[in-house]
């Protein structure tokens, strides 16, 4: 069974290898988070504004930003956290939620691609001591979390960790310890029991909703609980879906897809649906069509039974978003054949 049940919510990461993405098109389909990276080894990634200022434009239309910082393992923990952290003052961007990214292993990128070409085994990749893999880590998130003597925190309900439980026991494994104690918010990168289309392959978002969407627990490091996990990236570079694209002439490239945890996104936004009051209770005085925004944008997504009651949250000119909730957004319905109840 797939973690964060009911009602998921579909996000992507991306960075310097997607040339563009098409957001509206995105949010139609029901993504919602956009993790775009914002750097390495204290290196603007070189299209994050790009992408980052694309995303905010659609912030009304629920389009939520985060950012994820390639942590590298070969320069100073303190300094990394304190570069992120003034990047992320600097951009003066609505940011909600800051990863860091823990996957490293190796002390030798020149080596680790030698590796990974087959020119020699990964056995011979030098790597840190999973002792000190895991304290470079903890160093980098703590200083995150709470700042150091040059800058200020982004506190623990603001900053998390993209790894999984695969690499903990092979890499690092006291980062378990610290990840149960602290509470670590958790991404984790984790493609099941479902085999992934290899090579990548091209498909409709409801291709993917159907036949790829997560029907399993990711496992999670010992001592952590599952009330950590806010994300599971559950596709990886496998599935090339429309709006993602690698170059200026819009041709697709394969994505990272993740889900993420609803409350804990609309904890994090401040997006929560207003209390069930008798003043906003409607119902429907036809069957209707569901549209995925205000702007009566085609394709119907669904349909409102005839007599249906539901609570409306918004109206934008003749539309009403109303409590139906498809791929962890509210939907819109035509509000003059609404009737208060």
């Amino acid at each position: 069974m797939a973690v964060f049940t009911p009602n998921p919510v579909i996000g992507i990461d991306i960075s310097h290898w997607n040339y563009s993405i098409n957001v509206p098109l995105l949010l139609e389909a029901g993504v919602k988070v956009f993790v775009v990276k914002i750097g390495q080894n204290r290196i603007l990634d070189p299209y994050f504004y790009k992408h980052a200022e694309n995303i905010c434009k659609y912030n009304s239309q629920g389009a939520i930003l985060q950012c994820y910082y390639w942590d590298e393992i070969t320069s100073n923990p303190l300094s990394q956290a304190e570069w992120l952290i003034n990047e992320i003052d600097k951009s003066d961007l609505p940011i909600t939620f800051t990863w860091i990214d823990a996957e490293q292993w190796w002390t030798s990128w020149t080596i680790y691609n030698k590796a990974r070409a087959g020119g020699i085994a990964y056995s011979a990749v030098p790597r840190l001591t999973p002792a000190s893999l895991s304290t470079h880590f903890y160093q980098t998130y703590m200083a995150l979390k709470n700042g150091t003597s040059t800058v200020t925190g982004l506190e623990a309900d603001k900053c998390g960790v993209y790894t999984n439980n695969g690499f903990i026991l092979e890499h690092a494994a006291p980062m378990a310890k610290w990840f149960a104690s602290e509470k670590v918010n958790m991404w984790i990168p984790y493609y099941g029991w479902q085999s992934q289309p290899r090579p990548a392959t091209t498909m409709t978002w409801n291709t993917w909703k159907t036949k790829w969407f997560p029907n399993y627990t990711p496992p999670i490091p010992a001592g952590s609980s599952y009330a950590q996990m806010r994300g599971h990236q559950c596709t990886g570079d496998a599935c090339i879906v429309p709006g993602i694209y690698q170059n200026m002439w819009n041709k697709p490239i394969a994505a990272d897809i993740n889900i993420f945890d609803k409350s804990w996104l609309d904890a994090l936004t401040g997006i929560i649906p207003p209390p069930t009051l008798p003043e906003n209770r409607y119902v429907a005085l036809y069957t209707l069509n569901i549209y995925p925004t205000s702007t009566h944008t085609p394709p119907v997504i669904g349909w409102l039974p005839l007599h249906t009651e539901v609570v409306v949250y918004e109206v934008v000119g003749n539309y009403a978003r109303i409590d139906v909730w498809i791929d962890g957004i509210s939907k819109w319905v035509y509000f003059p054949y609404l009737q208060k109840v």
